[in-house]
């Protein structure tokens, strides 16, 4: 047994040997991706969830409850090495009578050869904002929805196959309202091959198809977008110190460099609703924008820029046309307006002081 010992002791000496007298020509050196081992999950669950907030700190004090929370995932598996497998399934769940009825997101995640794809969809029915309104007022800004819902959707490609990381997302069908007004809505917006290479932002195309916003002056005065009312601000007793007479210098620097292929915006809509003045004036404006090898930064190329827009009984068709050039030192635009069917009558509860 001990020479048996001494034998395979001996070969294996042997056989080190030659693998290290090998040319290196020969040696076949593995992708560091190939060692990753797969992970898979059947299911994971974390549920039946409480949590009671107590805030003493404001006044008077607030205090809400989380009934139920959780989290669930379902046949996942992370395997950059292979085709694709099965899509994972996620859901997470929120439930708070003080904060919403109910809140979900649900959705699909899966690994592929050099890529990772994602698909997410989020609800919320029965929004209060009437518990956080304390944290909100110090930023100067106040929600009044009473029994809201919101809705939005996701579904993201990542590729690194080509060495470097490219990203490309579309949000779809989104929409925040309160007792069936609409406050904001998006039919979708798509970015294709967004990609980070040597600091610079690299974005091949950016579509914006249907936004709508709703944007109102209310009868006090404040400004009110998409629910969120902008409060006034408040005098300070503070004393500002005198502005010093030293002068600061602004150095240029070279910067990281953005550049977006196609931009556009299809069908934006803005309602303006203006209740502080008689009578109350309700306008909607409608725009389409087009913006062509959009560049930023020290080495920036004029880009050209096309935006239209209508206010039915105001403008019949308002065009923007021209190019920009933004670099980093300076900012230069060559622009021309044209504009056509203008009416003033539903512009009058704004003429004050005997103009006409």
């Amino acid at each position: 047994l001990k020479g048996a010992q001494n034998k395979s002791a001996k070969e294996q000496t042997i056989a080190n040997a030659s693998a290290s007298s090998m040319p290196l020509s020969d040696t076949k050196v593995n992708n560091p991706a190939d060692s990753l081992p797969l992970i898979e999950i059947g299911r994971f669950s974390w549920h039946d969830n409480k949590v009671t907030f107590t805030d003493k700190a404001v006044s008077p004090a607030e205090s809400f409850d989380i009934t139920d929370f959780g989290f669930e995932l379902e046949y996942f598996a992370l395997d950059f090495n292979h085709d694709a497998l099965s899509p994972a399934k996620l859901r997470a769940w929120l439930q708070s009578p003080d904060l919403a009825e109910q809140v979900e997101l649900s959705g699909s995640l899966s690994a592929k050869k050099s890529g990772m794809s994602l698909g997410l969809e989020l609800t919320g029915k029965g929004l209060s904002t009437k518990k956080v309104s304390p944290y909100l007022r110090d930023f100067g800004i106040e929600a009044a929805i009473n029994n809201g819902d919101f809705m939005a959707g996701l579904t993201s490609e990542l590729d690194w196959s080509g060495g470097d990381l490219t990203c490309s997302v579309n949000i779809h069908d989104t929409a925040l309202r309160d007792n069936d007004v609409n406050f904001a809505v998006l039919k979708s917006m798509d970015i294709e091959k967004f990609q980070i290479k040597d600091g610079n932002i690299s974005i091949e195309k950016v579509a914006i198809d249907q936004p709508y916003l709703a944007v109102g002056r209310e009868q006090t005065g404040n400004l009110n977008i998409a629910g969120i009312r902008i409060l006034p601000v408040q005098a300070s007793d503070t004393q500002t110190e005198p502005a010093s007479d030293t002068k600061k210098t602004t150095q240029t620097t070279s910067g990281a460099g953005i550049k977006i292929n196609d931009f556009g915006i299809n069908n934006s809509r803005v309602l303006w609703t203006d209740n502080f003045v008689e009578p109350a004036v309700s306008q909607t404006l409608v725009t389409n924008v087009n913006l062509n090898n959009f560049t930023f930064g020290a080495e920036s190329q004029p880009s050209t820029i096309k935006i239209d827009a209508t206010i039915p009984g105001v403008i019949g068709k308002a065009e923007l046309t021209g190019d920009v050039q933004l670099k980093t030192s300076e900012q230069t635009a060559n622009l021309a307006i044209d504009v056509t069917g203008m009416r003033t009558e539903n512009l009058v509860p704004y003429f004050t002081g005997g103009l006409k």
